[in-house]
């Protein structure tokens, strides 16, 4: 009995509209017709690789209810074959942040909240989104097509909502932007407001920050107003393979700033993202990417992400 295992960033809803069922969510592709991203492995080796950490009990009963997805998807899909699939028009993207209303954080119960949910294994602390979008255009990454700019928030709005945040008696706070530190003015300013107002809280990045970006200044900065998890991306370490990403980053640049933050803030909590198997790439360039993180003195998490075609 094949089941449906989803990719972690593909979000999949079934809705059944006069008997008709309509697939879709956010596909991590860039080709964006396709209405799902998905991989159909047997029941046994389901079985056998969560044996130890399931009640197979309950396993039985996510198998069952995955096998009814499974059979809602063929139905689905029949349908689609039939019929025309029709693509709603994608709204012209909202540029004027500051003017959204902050949530009134004050209705959830968060210490019960807290208990049961995190973000990028960050317990006890609320996420903040200081930008939307990303003006990189790397060819692995589906932000550039599903938000074509990038649009910032101005420095007050975010530390007014940080501020808020630190009232209420929070003292983790996680960005999810893309990438953060795109203007370093902001940067900057934003964290040296942290400092005079003495909020003595604790940031993290999950969703990383650019590397080549930073500088001694910039890092000094942030880690003195109270960076912790400080997560950077390299992806390859083969300039040849960066270009054919479209990431195009300044390795020599990113390999100074991370040595810099390794030997001058040990107690930071530091996470490596690279990523193996791109097409093209070459056992040689590979090795460049593992050596490269090997010639770290530390790093608390170096991830090395398989691309799957």
């Amino acid at each position: 009995m094949p089941m449906l295992i989803f990719h972690c960033r593909t979000r999949l809803f079934l809705a059944i509209i006069q008997q008709r069922t309509i697939p879709g969510g956010a596909p991590t592709l860039r080709f964006q017709e396709e209405p799902m991203n998905f991989a159909l492995i047997p029941h046994l080796i389901l079985r056998y690789k969560f044996a130890n950490t399931l009640n197979y009990l309950k396993f039985k009963e996510i198998i069952y209810m995955l096998h009814k997805i499974y059979i809602l998807y063929n139905q689905a899909m029949k349908s689609i074959q039939k019929e025309k699939i029709f693509v709603t028009k994608t709204r012209k993207q909202f540029n004027r942040l500051d003017e959204l209303p902050v949530y009134d954080r004050s209705l959830v119960n968060y210490d019960n909240y807290n208990k049961r949910i995190g973000h990028a294994g960050v317990k006890y602390s609320m996420a903040v989104q200081a930008t939307r979008g990303c003006p990189y255009r790397c060819f692995y990454c589906d932000v550039y097509k599903t938000t074509l700019h990038h649009f910032r928030r101005s420095v007050d709005s975010v530390f007014e909502e940080v501020k808020m945040i630190a009232n209420m008696g929070v003292k983790r706070v996680e960005f999810i932007d893309d990438i953060f530190n795109v203007k370093k003015k902001d940067f900057v300013d934003f964290f040296n407001k942290v400092k005079k107002e003495n909020l003595k809280l604790s940031f993290f990045f999950p969703t990383a920050l650019k590397g080549d970006l930073l500088d001694k200044e910039t890092i000094d900065t942030m880690m003195e107003g109270g960076a912790v998890g400080v997560n950077v991306s390299l992806e390859s370490a083969s300039p040849r393979m960066q270009k054919v990403m479209r990431k195009n980053l300044d390795i020599p640049k990113f390999r100074e700033n991370l040595e810099y933050i390794c030997k001058s803030y040990p107690e930071a909590v530091t996470t490596l993202n690279t990523m193996h198997g791109f097409p093209t790439e070459t056992e040689e360039e590979a090795m460049m990417t593992l050596n490269f993180i090997l010639s770290m003195k530390w790093v608390h998490f170096p991830y090395t992400h398989v691309v799957r075609i």
